[in-house]
């Protein structure tokens, strides 16, 4: 076992190369093992008074409704309700996607998935740019071949750490 001096992690079994100017340790210094593979549907922009069309579906925004009502809480978070109009087959119904952002010392979003009548499918709301939109949102199950893939590469690190015998 070796412990990195800048870092203070412990690192098993580092590849240790011997000169006569010191030692050379090679060892992963960090492990990060990115977003978790899954569903990671069509993404796209919608707009009010335009029509976005994902695999046959079509997305309308109509407005945005925020919630302040939990910025009192322990955790302070806002919602913005994304207002949408959904066709299907000719049917038009009225879906909200709920954008929850979480303030404080753990700031973060978490885009709540809302059904698509008529369908296997769900969408959400990822991001809303402005008051008036357009939003960006993630249609998932619609397509489920093309859903399944990772979400972010394998990442990996090399770190070298000299020492003095």
């Amino acid at each position: 076992m070796y412990q990195n001096e800048r870092t203070k992690q412990m690192m098993a079994n580092p590849d240790v190369q011997s000169t006569f100017l010191g030692d050379l340790y090679l060892s992963p210094q960090s492990y990060d093992p990115g977003q978790p593979g899954g569903a990671q549907g069509a993404a796209a922009t919608v707009k009010q008074k335009e029509v976005t069309t994902v695999d046959g579906v079509g997305f309308q925004l109509v407005t945005f409704i925020p919630d302040r009502s939990k910025m009192n809480d322990a955790q302070p978070q806002v919602t913005i309700n994304g207002k949408f109009k959904v066709t299907v087959n000719g049917k038009t119904s009225d879906v909200t996607a709920p954008l929850v952002m979480l303030m404080g010392d753990s700031q973060s979003t978490q885009a709540i998935p809302a059904a698509i009548p008529g369908t296997n499918g769900t969408f959400r709301m990822t991001k809303t740019l402005g008051a008036d939109g357009p939003a960006e949102i993630e249609v998932i199950g619609l397509n489920p071949a093309g859903d399944l893939r990772s979400r972010a590469p394998p990442s990996s690190s090399r770190s070298t750490s000299p020492t003095n015998r």
